[in-house]
């Protein structure tokens, strides 16, 4: 059975479903992730940081998404951030997601990450980055499989759980969109 998944852009009117999957896969999320602490969960904090995000998406800064399975439920968040211009005057940007945990391991990551290529295209972004911790194998082959390859290692430059990891930095050059 072929998997269906799309991205939504982030809004106000998935508030309350978003946050419903960030508190339903916290755990999960803190086991590799840091923990975005206890106020992130408040649900008046959850809509001013939500707000500000979208405040952010208007001004062109970042993309935000939730990454949909074919029953309109949410199965992760995809992210394109630090949205700048160069002096050559290309776009680049960061990729960041996170999918829940009763849908990892299942191709979410791998279709997300593809879909927010494209997303990227459409917005004129021309390089997109990740970085991963350098344990963090899935999420390299699910890079590797939509086309990034590593540009090389950044030492302590992730913070978890009290300690700094080193991180693995990607990127992806994406083709001019056809007019």
């Amino acid at each position: 059975m072929e998997m269906t998944v799309y991205l939504e852009a982030l809004s106000e009117l998935a508030a309350e479903e978003l946050l419903a999957f960030e508190q339903e896969n916290r755990t999960y999320f803190a086991s590799v992730i840091p923990d975005r602490g206890d106020a992130f969960f408040d649900q008046d904090n959850f809509m001013n940081n939500l707000q500000s995000l979208l405040t952010e998406t208007i001004e062109g800064k970042c993309q935000m998404y939730t990454v949909k399975t074919e029953h309109n439920a949410i199965a992760g968040r995809i992210n394109l951030v630090n949205i700048q211009t160069d002096q050559a005057g290309l776009k680049t940007a960061e990729l960041g997601y996170r999918i829940g945990e009763a849908h990892k391991g299942k191709g979410f990551a791998t279709a997300a990450i593809s879909l927010a290529l494209s997303e990227a295209s459409r917005h004129k972004i021309s390089r997109v980055e990740a970085m991963t911790a350098v344990d963090n194998i899935g999420s390299q082959v699910v890079l590797l499989k939509n086309g990034f390859h590593e540009t090389g290692i950044r030492h302590a430059s992730l913070l978890f759980e009290g300690n700094a990891l080193d991180g693995i930095i990607y990127e992806k050059v994406l083709p001019p969109m056809a007019k």
